[in-house]
This record gives structure tokens, C-alpha cells and sequence, in this order.
């Protein structure tokens, strides 16, 4: 995931199947852009385990979370849980469907 993200962010792994990218000095909408893109990728990636002939596919939910006045790190992480949870009811295609890649001007 390190690969499809910007320099400047960063991953982390908060549990076994749940992932946080902090993209610092993004808008909004840009910052859901890019976790769309990141989800489109991940959606059309192969993945195999040892030992399974089958390859599986891996289904990203997204959520989006801003920093507000007064947060701390379990607020900010509680809202974007709960967005994620929301957006569970979501068609899989919000998450599967791959974007065009914008280029930055500049």
C-alpha cells in the first residue's frame, strides 16, 4: 500500500484488517479521491496465499476523516470508523471502481 500513496503520507496498520493513511495538507475531496484510486488498485491486484490455488480478491472499504479543532488521535480514528462503518451499506462498486489518476499542476 506504501506504493500508492505520496511521500509525504503515512500508513499504518491500526488492526489486522484495518489500515490508516494520514495524507497531511490534503482537501477532503482530494484525500476521498485518492483512497477511491487506492481501493480501485487494490481491488484489480492478484493475491495468492501458499498453499491456495484460488487467487483472492480484496474488497477496500473506504472512509474519509478530518482533523478537527480539539481532536485527538482516537476521535479522529472513531469518526473515520464509524464513516467506514456507514459506508459498508455502499454498492462495492464506490470501492472497486478504478479512477483516473490526476496529475498535480505545478
Amino acid at each position: 500500500m506504501i506504493s500508492l500513496v505520496r511521500g509525504e503520507d503515512l500508513v499504518d496498520r491500526l488492526r489486522d484488517d484495518e489500515f490508516c493513511i494520514v495524507e497531511p495538507d490534503t482537501a477532503p475531496e482530494l484525500a476521498d479521491y485518492a483512497l477511491q484510486r487506492i481501493a480501485g488498485v487494490v481491488g484489480k491486484a492478484e493475491f495468492r496465499v501458499l498453499g491456495v490455488e484460488q487467487q483472492i480478491k480484496v474488497i477496500l472499504k473506504t472512509s474519509c476523516s478530518s482533523l478537527a479543532p480539539g481532536d485527538d488521535t482516537e476521535a479522529l480514528i472513531g469518526r473515520a470508523r464509524a464513516a467506514c462503518i456507514e459506508n459498508r451499506k455502499l454498492p462495492l462498486d464506490r470501492s472497486t471502481k478504478p479512477l483516473p489518476v490526476r496529475r498535480r499542476k505545478g
